[in-house]
């Protein structure tokens, strides 16, 4: 028998509405369930079809804000982490994100004040009274764009371990070749950032504002926390679900992001914002925070 709020026909499963009637009171009740529901298995099990039984169902007591890897992507440029912020965000009614907004530091102020600043950086000299080389405006567009792409790198550099989701992740094996790899961008990785902060400290547009210099150093950071303060905000009015479907096509950096950042930030467990991942690959359930369903995979 076909859902009642199903987009197009849907054969109902046990497994399918459990998910439903779980996530409903995840929804109400955010502090003791999960905080990610996991939606997996191989194409053409019906992964995007129950993500759209679930905006429908819960469409008209939450804010809904989604994002395909199949559809999209090539919306990304190489601030990925950013972009994707920045698509979701939009997404949310001018009517929640009013007073959000008017925040010094609410995201769309920070990210805004992120890419004009970046552009006056690259083409305007540091004493902004000589007109700036080519050279110059080149090393602070590579500098910048750096910055804003650090995170997976830096996370196998320092030894930390990502916990990724498993959809979106392809495994590497690990060779000599690799960890010289490795070493030697943690080593350039290092060097431009120190390039990057005497910019910052030289340059006039940020040399005597300390927080914009920060900004600038760490985007990734400061805006993921930004992102998760407002939608927290905004959730305190009326629910927000956070849907990504066709998962595994998600570049590497984004499931790092993900977990490492988003997923990191603790405080969005206990308030009404809930997550949805749709992909190809089932792990298993990896944390207390996250319930996964897997339909006809050998994986589950």
């Amino acid at each position: 028998m076909p859902y009642p709020y199903a987009p197009e026909p849907y054969i109902s499963r046990p497994q399918a509405e459990n998910l439903v009637d779980f996530f409903g009171v995840a929804l109400t009740q955010p502090q003791d369930h999960p905080l990610v529901f996991n939606i997996a298995g191989m194409a053409g099990t019906g992964k995007t079809t129950l993500l759209k039984h679930l905006i429908k169902k819960f469409g008209n007591q939450a804010e809904i804000i989604e994002f395909s890897f199949r559809k999209t992507i090539q919306g990304l440029t190489t601030e990925v982490y950013l972009d994707l912020m920045h698509h979701l965000y939009e997404q949310i009614p001018d009517s929640l994100r009013k007073k959000t907004d008017r925040q010094p530091n609410s995201f769309m102020r920070l990210y805004y004040q992120y890419f004009s600043t970046a552009q006056k950086l690259i083409n305007q000299s540091p004493d902004n009274k000589t007109p700036t080389s080519e050279t110059n405006a080149k090393e602070a567009k590579q500098l910048l764009k750096a910055a804003a792409r650090v995170l997976p790198m830096a996370a196998s550099l320092f030894g930390i371990d990502p916990i990724a989701t498993g959809i979106g992740t392809v495994a590497t094996m690990v060779t000599d070749t690799n960890i010289d790899a490795t070493v030697d961008t943690g080593a350039a990785f290092l060097t431009g950032k120190e390039r990057l902060g005497q910019l910052l400290q030289q340059h006039h547009v940020t040399k005597k504002d300390q927080s914009l210099q920060q900004l600038m150093r760490n985007p990734v950071q400061r805006l993921t926390k930004a992102f998760v303060e407002d939608l927290i905000a905004q959730a305190s009015h009326k629910p927000i679900i956070i849907c990504f479907d066709t998962f595994e096509k998600a570049p590497l950096e984004i499931d790092r992001w993900l977990c490492q950042f988003l997923l990191g930030q603790s405080q969005l467990q206990k308030h009404r914002i809930r997550i949805v991942l749709a992909g190809q690959q089932c792990q298993g359930q990896r944390k207390k925070n996250e319930a996964v369903i897997c339909f006809g995979t050998p994986f589950c």
